[in-house]
This record gives structure tokens, sequence and C-alpha cells, in this order.
């Protein structure tokens, strides 16, 4: 199957089958979906260097550490207000 198959079929919930491999695979394309448009974006606004592939996944991994299903973004928000401030040298260990 191909990818946009795979990912239609898994958000309209209509896929007969779904094993760990495509756990893993629909996963891996939604990350790497988001991580190239953040480049693209880095990239049309004049400035690629920005990105950061090793901050970008250590705040994507916090991201998801902290997800407690809150219903919204503002209750997200809310309850992690450090994730929205940036500070340069910001490390893995300040994220938890």
């Amino acid at each position: 199957m191909r990818d946009d198959g795979l990912l239609a079929g898994f958000e309209g919930c209509t896929l007969a089958e779904f094993h760990h491999a495509d756990h893993v695979r629909v996963a891996w394309l939604y990350l790497r979906r988001f991580i190239t448009a953040l480049q693209r974006f880095a990239a049309a606004n004049g400035a690629p260097q920005k990105y950061d592939d090793a901050l970008t996944c250590r705040y994507l991994a916090s991201i998801a550490e902290r997800m407690r299903g809150e219903a919204s973004w503002e209750e997200f928000a809310a309850a992690n207000p450090e994730l929205l401030k940036w500070s340069a040298g910001v490390s893995y260990e300040d994220l938890r």
C-alpha cells in the first residue's frame, strides 16, 4: 500500500488490518511530513540553518511525554508553559 493510501485508511478507520509495522510506518510518515514541512518553512523564510534536527526531535519527544489527554491546545499550553518559551541553548533535560 502506498503512503497516502495507508494514511487515508488510518485516518478514515477503514484499514482491514493494522499491524505493529503499520503503526511504526504511520508514525514515521507523520513525523517525516512534519520535519520536512518545518525544514521547508525555515528555508522559505531565509533561515534554513535555523532548523536543528536534534532539537526538533527533543521537543517532539517532550511534547509526546507530556500529552495527558488534554481536550484542547489551550489546556496543553496551560499545563506546559515552559515548552512555549524559547531559550537559546535549551537541552533535553530542560524540556523534561
